[in-house]
């Protein structure tokens, strides 16, 4: 096989995972070797990580420099990344019966369907810069695109470990908390604030957002009085 072919071949596997059609599985081997090597993807993926929180940075880290906001979300994933693969570890020894070889095909197919979404952020970024979303507007399709994520892992986990459809709920809902808290707690060891989506974006905030407008604007009409 050329490595044209191959690339195509996972490409249009993970499109498939993506979709949640259980023919994109069977497209990947899920060998040890095909695994590292679907690690590139990661490293494909740093500069536009960092040029996204370069573009919009993450809710309450603007006034911080990008470089620093980078590293700590890249130690949050460290970490997130091999607590992840010790639970996942254990969850498919118990579900397996000891054989954790599955773990390749996982890691495998979560880094391609990854790639799928690298064109996807770069076009969201350029339309943001070019006016097109306002902040909220982005956070919001960012949120649905991670959620939308969270539920092909879930996918991958039932199709690959075979597991009852309750664990694989349970096992996706702990890889959406643990990501969470790994980030708040790389916030606090690094000093940075802790501002959620609520604070910015909630009816208290809309509230205080329009008390200012109105405050504004009634200190512009005595002016003009």
């Amino acid at each position: 096989m050329t490595v044209k072919s191959y690339i195509l071949q996972r490409l249009g596997g993970a499109f498939e995972t993506a979709l949640l059609m259980p023919s994109g599985i069977k497209k990947f081997d899920g060998t040890p070797r095909e695994t590292l090597l679907s690690f590139l993807v990661i490293v494909i993926s740093i500069p536009l990580s960092y040029i996204s929180i370069s573009t919009f940075p993450p809710l309450g880290t603007h006034d911080i420099e990008t470089i620093k906001v980078f590293g700590v979300h890249r130690f949050s994933w460290a970490i997130s990344f091999l607590v992840g693969l010790g639970m996942l570890y254990a969850f498919a020894r118990y579900v397996t019966g000891g054989n954790t070889q599955k773990i390749w095909l996982y890691y495998t197919l979560a880094n391609w369907v990854g790639m799928l979404f690298i064109p996807l952020n770069s076009l969201l970024l350029f339309f943001y810069a070019q006016g097109v979303f306002a902040d909220k507007t982005l956070t919001d399709i960012y949120l649905v695109i991670k959620l939308y994520g969270y539920l092909i892992g879930g996918f991958v986990i039932y199709r690959v470990f075979n597991p009852p459809w309750e664990l694989a709920a349970a096992m996706t809902c702990f890889f959406l908390v643990m990501g969470q808290l790994m980030l708040k707690m790389s916030y606090v060891i690094f000093d940075f604030p802790l501002v959620d989506y609520m604070q910015v974006y909630g009816p208290t905030a809309i509230e205080r957002a329009a008390e200012e407008a109105a405050r504004a604007a009634e200190a512009a009409g005595n002016g003009g009085e």
